[in-house]
């Protein structure tokens, strides 16, 4: 069985580490990298590629916007997926537009 490796990008720790918690539960998933910071994220990405980003929206320093755009001039194929408890169509454009491949709405 091949394992999915995943890494998270999200700057809330406590909803990084729930969503790290189930994803580790999950036969052939693995998180590879987590991080609050996308510019963390980019340096991770000299080295290794995962086979899934969740990618939020809205982080300080770079925004989830931005880090996708970087990292897709990185790693082309990279599978990036939104995470996020925006659900408007502004945020939605701006991230199908940045490269992400799918939107997953996260509701508190």
């Amino acid at each position: 069985m091949k394992h999915i490796k995943i890494a998270l990008v999200d700057d809330h720790d406590l909803f990084r580490e729930g969503i790290k918690a189930v994803m580790t539960q999950i036969e052939g998933i693995e998180v590879v990298f987590d991080t609050s910071d996308g510019y963390l994220f980019l340096d991770y990405l000299q080295n290794s590629t995962p086979d899934i980003v969740l990618m939020d929206i809205n982080m300080p320093g770079i925004d989830g916007v931005e880090t996708t755009k970087k990292a897709l001039q990185i790693s082309p194929s990279l599978c990036i997926i939104a995470l996020s408890m925006f659900s408007d169509a502004v945020h939605y454009t701006q991230m199908i537009n940045a490269g992400v491949r799918g939107f997953v709405l996260r509701v508190c």
